[in-house]
């Protein structure tokens, strides 16, 4: 069974960053709520709705339309404060490597989206270390 995001034990609130309609689907029919999940296909209204929103987790990919590229948006979200888990999702290995130099916790190839669950957990799991709190348990019971 597909891991949700709005299940009993899990109340996480996500923004995803993504231009590809296909690929948006894909992750929220497979992995994401709906309800709990923002979608955003540029970056510019990126640093609006971040501080409007307590979002647990951010998926971000690199390549976007408009002037903001996902690199840019992980350094703007990092530089105003957002200490909450990064996750890069790219088709590229070397951009993957860029959006993390930018910042975020952790990268994944878009053809690894079935890795997504444990990446997630990785990314949160990172960002409590780093002292955020939140109370999202992706994939966790109890």
């Amino acid at each position: 069974m597909d891991q949700q995001l709005n299940s009993p034990e899990s109340k996480c609130l996500v923004l995803l960053v993504e231009d590809s309609y296909r690929f948006q689907k894909l992750l929220l029919r497979k992995y994401l709520n709906r309800g709990d999940v923002d979608i955003l296909e540029s970056g510019e209204r990126f640093l609006r709705l971040l501080s409007d929103k307590q979002f647990h987790f951010i998926l971000m990919d690199y390549q976007l339309p408009g002037q903001y590229s996902g690199e840019e948006l992980i350094r703007i979200a990092r530089t105003s404060g957002y200490d909450g888990a990064i996750i890069g999702i790219s088709s590229s290995d070397m951009l993957n490597r860029k959006l993390l130099k930018a910042g975020a916790d952790v990268a994944l190839g878009k053809r690894e989206h079935f890795l997504l669950p444990a990446t997630i957990r990785q990314a949160l799991s990172i960002a409590k270390a780093r002292g955020c709190e939140t109370k999202c348990e992706f994939g966790r019971r109890g």
